[in-house]
């Protein structure tokens, strides 16, 4: 026989209809309330202020300042410069993944 009451009914939180008559246990534990039954010897330490940084305090020397363009890197005993590589690798980075993305594809395209 199947029940025939809504779900409220079923699966709702009975501690709400209480209204007034909330027992002692289920009512709210205010803030600092039980701060008051620890005994002193069991109170957590006051935290250390923190202190005051100043730059006698900072041993790391500052940064090098940021050259325009990085030193490049010759072989040992050779006077050519080395060839220019361009901005960066990126350009050609992304040509070859696309063609060989491209070049999947058509090894594929067949097959279909």
């Amino acid at each position: 026989m199947p029940l025939k009451l809504p779900t409220s009914e079923i699966a709702g939180n009975k501690c709400l209809s209480l209204g007034r008559k909330i027992p002692n246990y289920m009512t709210p534990v205010l803030p600092g309330s039980l701060m008051q039954l620890i005994s002193t010897p069991m109170l957590p330490p006051a935290e250390a202020p923190y202190p005051v940084l100043t730059e006698a305090d900072i041993t790391e020397p500052p940064l090098p300042p940021i050259s325009a363009r990085p030193p490049t890197l010759s072989p040992p005993g050779s006077s050519m410069p080395p060839p220019p590589n361009g901005k960066n690798g990126q350009s050609r980075v992304a040509a070859r993944t696309v063609l060989s993305c491209m070049a999947g594809f058509l090894a594929i395209l067949p097959l279909l």
